[in-house]
């Protein structure tokens, strides 16, 4: 017999046994019942308090085993759900990975976002479900950027107004590449929101403060931070000082003050 008809057919047996034993206490019940009626004793009550208590006893065990049955079952069926995700969330990541890896100004980029905002996450004292969702939304913030062109993304000059406009689409492109994943809610409010600014004059949803996801918010510092510390093709990167000189400069304009002071305060530890 294979083992799923196996243990389906133990669980039948043990509801069966479980349904006897209840027709047992309950026929106890009865003929003890009967027995006041009649005056007369047709089991000592020694007896009839040791078989229910042994029929009590064992609804109880059966019952436990059940409970320990299903969560052993919902153990399993959440680590084959947290599979899935994790099968998808690879999947989307080969995207972002096959889009930095065009432009070795760029490569990595990503990666290190997720470094700069768990460690944002986890200086903020947020709970350890919060800080994964951090981690997963930094990993794809930019994967809108798969459906910008590679002229305007790698270009080495500056922007046009009109190339700039055709950038900032990438959130909502993001957003819409993700849609199909239900179980990533949070993250696409970080891969929409990362470019929000504190003041309201950021992008898509020119969102303010606390409108903007805390997440989000993490992850544009993160974000900015190591876009500064990048080198690129029209600049070379920043020093430590003057990273620091522009985060606290923008700080409550561009970005938020309490992520920026405790990034600020760590800062060594992005540079390890």
């Amino acid at each position: 017999m294979p083992q799923g008809d196996l243990k389906e057919f133990l669980f039948k047996q043990r509801n069966f046994f479980k349904l006897s034993t209840l027709i047992i206490l309950f026929l106890l019940i009865i003929i003890q019942f009967f027995g006041l009626i009649l005056q007369s004793r047709i089991f000592p009550e020694a007896l009839s308090v040791v078989i229910a208590f042994i029929c009590i006893i064992y609804l109880w065990l059966a019952e436990q085993k059940d409970i320990e049955r299903l969560q052993r079952s919902n153990i399993g069926l959440l680590a084959a759900q947290e599979e899935l995700k994790t099968s998808h969330i690879d999947t989307v990541m080969a995207l972002v990975l096959s889009q930095e890896a065009k432009d070795h100004y760029t490569y990595g980029h990503s990666e290190r976002v997720r470094q700069y905002s768990v460690i944002i996450a986890q200086e903020l004292k947020l709970p350890e479900h919060q800080v994964m969702t951090i981690a997963r939304g930094a990993k794809l913030h930019d994967i809108g950027k798969i459906g910008i062109k590679d002229e305007i993304l790698f270009s080495d000059g500056k922007l046009t107004s009109e190339q700039y406009d055709v950038i900032k689409t990438h959130p909502l492109k993001g957003v819409a590449i993700l849609e199909p994943l239900k179980f990533l809610e949070r993250e696409k409010l970080i891969v929409r929101h990362h470019h929000e600014r504190y003041d309201g004059a950021g992008y898509p949803d020119k969102l303010k403060g606390e409108e903007i996801p805390l997440e989000a918010r993490i992850v544009g510092v993160a974000d900015a931070f190591d876009a500064m510390r990048s080198r690129r093709r029209y600049r070379s990167d920043l020093s430590k000082e003057e990273i620091i000189m522009q985060l606290v400069s923008n700080s409550g304009t561009q970005f938020d003050p309490k992520v920026v002071d405790v990034f600020v305060r760590n800062i060594d530890r992005f540079y390890v």
